[in-house]
């Protein structure tokens, strides 16, 4: 920080300011203290009026006191500059280090993530392993839905390891890889099953996402193991969208052959439909059946959980 000298202009403003009182005050003797026919001269104003002579010096008298003035400024001033530039340069250092710790941490988080991922993914291979050696296929889709589940949560954080923001996913790139990646591991490439989605631009933070990815998870899983049976054509839709702040609602379901009516999911002893009404709750939303549409479909209002850090 560039300083700035002081002296100057304070010698400067004291001498101009020290000119007047010699001015104001010949002015007074000539107005008010000479007879009106007094011959003026500055000789004969001075010869009259002694102090005159005193207050001529004023100038010179201001100008050194403004001078003594002028350093003490400058000292003061000089003193509270290098106090600010101090005062920056921690400023500075400070913000340089929190941002390498902020980076630090992204950093970290980011390999947490990448970690849990590949976690996650060593369960899966597990499961799948251990169900090559069952022979029965009832027990053996048990190993495979679990993978699904567990492939539901190591997707977000597949998403987060790669993302900008490691708080919140993008949901409609993440539904989309999830929806398309279950039809494919049930119906197989070459299916006949159509996914309409109508997700615009909405980010949910993790605690969010896993549970309602589950939640999807078991939806669509039950879709396609239940409602478009075989090779059978069919369609799945799902659509999300933000009602107010931090609050959304959900419509999904495929057009299937449905559940019996008689059927309440809330109470039903299929797993499927069991984590289908505790992640409703979990998300502090409320779920219903929608029974005008054909096959099965849901409602879901919900609400973003607030993270606590």
């Amino acid at each position: 920080m560039k300083k700035k000298k002081t002296t100057g202009p304070f010698v400067r403003n004291g001498i101009l300011l020290g000119f007047l009182f010699p001015i104001f005050s010949v002015l007074f003797c000539v107005f008010y203290l000479v007879p009106k026919d007094y011959s003026f001269s500055f000789k004969n104003i001075h010869k009259d009026f002694p102090l005159l002579w005193v207050i001529d010096l004023a100038p010179i008298v201001l100008g050194a006191i403004s001078y003594i003035v002028g350093i003490r400024a400058q000292k003061l001033s000089s003193s509270y500059l290098n106090e600010i530039e101090n005062i920056n340069n921690e400023v500075t250092e400070t913000n340089a280090q929190l941002k390498t710790l902020l980076e630090e941490k992204e950093i970290l988080l980011k390999e947490i993530h990448h970690r849990v991922k590949n976690n996650l993914q060593v369960i899966t291979s597990l499961l799948s392993l251990q169900s090559s050696f069952i022979e029965e296929d009832e027990t053996k889709a048990l190993f495979r839905y679990s993978q699904y589940r567990i492939n539901s949560m190591a997707l977000i954080h597949e998403m987060l390891y790669k993302s900008q923001d490691i708080s919140k996913i993008n949901y409609g790139i993440y539904a989309e890889n999830l929806v398309s990646s279950l039809i494919i591991s049930m119906k197989g490439s070459d299916n006949s099953v159509k996914l309409k989605l109508n997700i615009p631009e909405i980010s949910i933070n993790i605690d969010t996402a896993i549970p309602l990815g589950l939640l999807i998870n078991e939806v669509i899983t039950n879709a396609l193991k239940y409602g478009i049976r075989e090779d059978n054509p069919g369609e799945i839709h799902l659509n999300i969208r933000k009602t107010k702040h931090n609050h959304f609602k959900m419509e999904i379901g495929d057009n299937g052959n449905g559940f019996s009516k008689g059927i309440n999911f809330r109470s039903s002893n299929s797993l499927g439909l069991l984590l289908i009404h505790k992640l409703s709750l979990q998300l502090n939303g409320k779920i219903e059946k929608d029974n005008e549409k054909r096959g099965t479909n849901y409602i879901l209002f919900f609400e973003e959980i607030q993270q606590i850090s």
